[in-house]
């Protein structure tokens, strides 16, 4: 048997933002060191769906299924792919060096899944305006250039998560919009202006406070965190204690960014969350979609199928500008609105008992 030595180097996977495309994993590198090119193909072709797997079952479980998952045998993962291409195939002396895309089938990953009583999660959040404020010692950062928080924390996100965060360019003069001090005041009229101003419809604030004890001579950092909207502004828990009250004798800002934004991707993660048991219990309501046009009514009609939340929806009475539908649902409707709000849409109660109607949010 010739001596086979696999290695596998991952570049970050681009995925773009759609339900379907979650399980679209791209650009896995491979290298392989074996002298029968058929045989390093099919090598990197195996190793790239495990690769690809793990990096699909990180991005839409959380840490504590995760965990559960690694201990499971994955079988034939080509059971799993919906299709795959090799590409920039090259092949000199005996190592093959390949980029693959791994495409996996989304029913055939949630019936995987579905045995092991998981719950999944594939919304992609809206866009999330990032307000990146340091205090460090008797100086607060936000839109300045030397913010060295915003940009450990630009260059840490990865843009292959169902987080979907969105970064500013900073500039000193949007201080006059926003400053520090309306931040932590929880200024509720700047914030939806900052809002306005980056067209953005969610936000979260980021704030790192920073110490110094001079009898100790250590630093004291803790993490806050808030979402934030026009309407309102909540504070998210944080689970992880190395976030709060961490005494160290150097800054620990670049750990505490990655630690940040684990924090927020297991948070939304926590937030959709659904089960794939066949037990589920489904909720049962009528909805009511008003519509300008038959190309909108369709467009509003696969935007509710298509979310994660809802098992069916079924026309019963069309009129001139509305159709009525039976709508069965996974959760309540806060969950379905957080798979509507990046297309700008929400459910809300309706007059009548048990009814919801579709609205724009602006």
């Amino acid at each position: 048997m010739q001596f086979l030595k696999l290695i596998i180097l991952l570049m970050f996977p681009t995925v773009l933002f759609s339900n379907d495309d979650i399980y679209f994993i791209k650009n896995i590198r491979i290298v392989i060191d074996n002298e029968n090119i058929s045989t390093a193909r099919d090598t990197a072709k195996n190793a790239a769906f495990n690769q690809a797997l793990e990096m699909l079952l990180k991005k839409i479980l959380s840490e504590k299924n995760l965990g559960k998952i690694n201990t499971l045998q994955k079988g034939n993962l080509i059971k799993l792919v919906k299709e795959f291409k090799i590409k920039e195939e090259n092949y000199r002396g005996s190592f093959y060096k390949a980029l693959v895309d791994v495409h996996f089938e989304k029913e055939k990953i949630d019936n995987y899944l579905k045995e092991f009583n998981l719950e999944i999660s594939s919304t992609i959040s809206d866009s999330f305006l990032i307000l990146a404020l340091h205090k460090k010692l008797n100086n607060t950062y936000l839109w300045e250039k030397n913010n060295k928080w915003y940009e450990i924390l630009k260059d840490e996100y990865q843009e292959d998560n169902l987080l979907n965060l969105f970064f500013p360019n900073l500039n000193y003069l949007n201080n006059f919009q926003i400053a520090p001090e309306d931040i932590i005041s929880e200024n509720q009229e700047k914030l939806s202006n900052i809002l306005n101003t980056f067209e953005k419809r969610s936000g979260l604030i980021i704030y790192l406070d920073e110490s110094f004890d001079t009898k100790s001579e250590s630093i004291s950092s803790s993490v806050l965190l808030k979402e934030f909207t026009s309407n309102f502004i909540n504070e998210i828990s944080i689970s992880d204690s190395k976030l709060i009250n961490n005494i160290s004798k150097s800054s620990q800002i670049d750990l505490l960014a990655k630690f940040v934004l684990e924090e927020l991707n297991n948070w939304w993660k926590k937030r959709t969350a659904i089960s794939k048991s066949d037990n589920i219990e489904l909720k049962s309501s009528y909805l009511v979609s008003s519509f300008s046009d038959l190309k909108e009514s369709l467009e509003i009609e696969k935007m509710i199928k298509n979310s994660v939340f809802v098992d069916s929806l079924i026309p019963i009475k069309i009129s001139t500008n509305d159709i009525y539908y039976e709508l069965k649902s996974i959760g309540e409707i806060e969950k379905i609105n957080l798979s509507l709000r990046p297309f700008g849409y929400k459910l809300i109660e309706g007059l009548e008992k048990n009814t919801i109607v579709i609205s724009k949010l602006f």
